[in-house]
């Protein structure tokens, strides 16, 4: 009984890192803004460039704003990330598909608990043709 219920829980601990690993790899490439603000206007010239778990933002003119260190949990529902940078965290969640990537960030302390929560700042991101 206990050996078929850690190998459940092994199971269980194995698709939720895989799910992971496979958002990971999925934002892995360079992300144009399409907007970025709370109420998601257009913010020309803005990229991300994602490698492993960070990502750098950048200008138009190719000089870095600032680097990202982020985690995902792809296995809660909203998908969920957190963005750390200079020692600050925020809490957001996200969706993903090919093309692309739609943020809602909440604040150090709040995380939103879905895509209609008002109070977040909505980013979205289209994937980049290399």
């Amino acid at each position: 009984m206990l050996a078929s219920a850690l190998l459940c829980a092994g199971l269980v601990l194995a698709q939720d890192v895989s799910e992971n690993k496979l958002d990971i790899e999925d934002l892995q490439g360079t992300w144009d803004v399409q907007a970025d603000s709370p109420e998601g206007a257009k913010a020309a010239g803005i990229v991300w460039k994602f490698k492993g778990k960070e990502y750098v933002i950048e200008a138009q003119t190719g000089k870095a704003i600032d680097s990202i260190k982020f985690e995902i949990d792809a296995t809660k529902e909203p998908k969920r990330i957190d963005r750390t940078s200079s020692n600050r965290t925020i809490f957001g969640i996200y969706k993903l598909d090919s093309y692309t990537l739609t943020i809602l960030s909440g604040t150090e302390t709040k995380r939103p608990t879905s895509f209609d929560d008002k109070e977040g700042k909505l980013t979205v991101l289209k994937r980049r043709a290399n």
